[in-house]
């Protein structure tokens, strides 16, 4: 957190901050935590907000992660959002988009362009992202190897289709 803050006075500093798009996230949910000392990730943290799931899940408090944006003068300070549905495939197109540069020609991304919601302007996902988990399950909460997610609904299920839940 300290270096982040440097990093960001310096941009400030050197006075380029208003044309330097800054973007930090996770990349899943936080780390299964182990109850005794000496265990692998025995002193992991992290907390999904009461969400289910944790990372290696595909319920929402393993692929829901925050995300921080700061662009002065185009993105609001201060503005929490959680409406818009942005995945880390939205990436390429939205800072082609930001910095006025054209996408590959005959390139079809996976993602759209969320610049809107970066911006504080309304934004609803066009198209629905998908996940699929092809590690181990071990836990009650990491059995869904497939899950989608369109709008407010997300549907997980496993793949021979005997376990499946729609919220």
């Amino acid at each position: 957190d300290k270096q982040i803050g440097r990093m960001l006075a310096l941009l400030d500093e050197l006075k380029i901050a208003d044309n330097t798009l800054v973007l930090f996230s996770s990349d899943n949910g936080p780390e299964n935590s182990m109850p005794e000392p000496g265990q692998k990730f025995y002193f992991s943290v992290g907390d999904t907000g009461g969400l289910r799931g944790r990372k290696r899940s595909l319920y929402m408090g393993g692929v829901n992660v925050p995300f921080l944006v700061r662009w002065p003068g185009h993105v609001p300070a201060g503005r929490v959002d959680k409406t818009s549905v942005i995945a880390g495939v939205d990436m390429l197109p939205t800072l082609l988009a930001a910095t006025g540069v054209s996408m590959p020609a005959n390139y079809q991304p996976d993602g759209v362009n969320v610049l809107a919601a970066f911006q504080g302007e309304a934004f609803t996902r066009p198209q629905p992202l998908f996940w699929e988990w092809r590690g181990p399950n071990s836990h009650d909460h990491d059995w869904p190897q497939l899950s989608m997610r369109d709008g407010f609904h997300t549907l997980v299920m496993s793949r021979d289709e005997k376990q499946v839940e729609l919220y």
